[in-house]
């Protein structure tokens, strides 16, 4: 099922331009091929529907080579720095990026959901794909994101940064095999339960030479700022600004939401069906997302927020968040008054 906002900043697709132009691809006839017109999605805030992004990226594996989405990753251009953030940079350790990362995603695309969990065995970031419409390479969402990931944590901390394991969710043919091995590096895992990036522990807390916390707050303020004006570009986008306004007030349910959308609970079902995801699918997302954001910089107490965002009870709140983020509410806000999470 397509998840929460479906769809990509136009700048992810433009990034992968010199590389398929190495091929000898055109990139303009593709997009066109695709049914892509870039000049309705020239706004930072409107963003190109996974399907369309999809059927491009079909294109491209086809025009070109099935491990485009690595040779995408070698040589970074201004596009993805755009699409990434550099907010992502001013991260204080490796544990504070992958929170501001998976927190910040939004920003970058909806066909993946990253997570970052932390837990007793080992800590790791998750690519999961939203959504399953790629025909010739149905990894290419996990794969190129994983890759570039790894490629900016690499330029945080040094080129000889090393996972402590790369897991892909798919084996690749035995001629693209050593292309994956080369960049990912020789502790790659195939075939496994989902695409991860496993970290050893002694790097997660390593000082970064670049951390600004100042910079990193107000990065993650924009983050939120864009989320709430990306808002009016799709029905679904709508109806989260809708959620939202409603969640926070205390009083969001399906029937408000329909009658301020001037519309039947059925047909605002029917909608949100047709842009593929749902009302309940909505509220978690947002959740997720401002529960860091209201632990960080509100006054609230868990449990005051926990109500704040709809929860019947603390325990309801504090069970969703550890499965988002590998840790309590309570955990959470008391490492980040000590400083060890600055912005997630």
């Amino acid at each position: 099922m397509h998840q929460l906002l479906a769809n990509s900043y136009s700048g992810t697709l433009k990034f992968l331009q010199p590389t398929i132009e190495k091929y000898g691809v055109d990139v303009d006839s593709t997009l066109v091929e695709a049914g892509i017109d870039m000049n309705k999605f020239n706004s930072i805030y409107k963003r190109i529907p996974c399907h369309l992004s999809s059927k491009y990226v079909d294109l491209i594996v086809k025009k070109s080579s099935p491990i485009v989405a690595i040779k995408a990753c070698e040589h970074l251009n201004p596009a993805i720095f755009q699409s990434f953030g550099t907010g992502l940079l001013f991260s204080k350790s490796l544990t504070d990026f992958c929170h501001r990362y998976v927190n910040g995603f939004a920003f970058i695309s909806s066909a993946i959901n990253v997570n970052f969990i932390q837990d007793s065995f080992e800590s790791y970031l998750t690519f999961d794909e939203n959504t399953y419409l790629n025909e010739v390479n149905s990894n290419f969402y996990s794969d190129i994101f994983a890759a570039l990931t790894l490629k900016f944590i690499k330029l945080m901390i040094g080129a000889d940064f090393k996972a402590k394991k790369v897991c892909l969710s798919w084996t690749p043919d035995d001629y693209m095999l050593q292309e994956y091995i080369d960049y990912f590096g020789e502790n790659i895992e195939f075939s496994a339960d989902k695409t991860k990036i496993v970290f050893d522990y002694n790097s997660l807390d390593v000082e970064l030479p670049f951390a600004n916390e100042k910079l990193a707050k107000q990065s993650d303020k924009m983050v939120v700022e864009f989320l709430k004006r990306s808002s009016a570009f799709n029905f679904t986008s709508k109806v989260s600004n809708i959620i939202l306004k409603l969640l926070l007030n205390g009083n969001c349910s399906k029937l408000n939401v329909a009658e301020i959308c001037g519309i039947s609970e059925r047909t605002l079902n029917n909608k949100l069906n047709a842009e593929g995801t749902n009302f309940k699918s909505i509220v978690e997302k947002i959740r997720k997302s401002y529960s860091i954001y209201y632990l960080q910089e509100g006054n609230l107490t868990p449990e005051q927020l926990a109500f704040k965002l709809g929860y019947c009870n603390y325990g309801n709140f504090s069970r969703a968040f550890k499965a988002w983020y590998g840790v309590s509410p309570l955990h959470y806000k008391n490492d980040h008054k000590k400083g060890i999470l600055l912005a997630s």
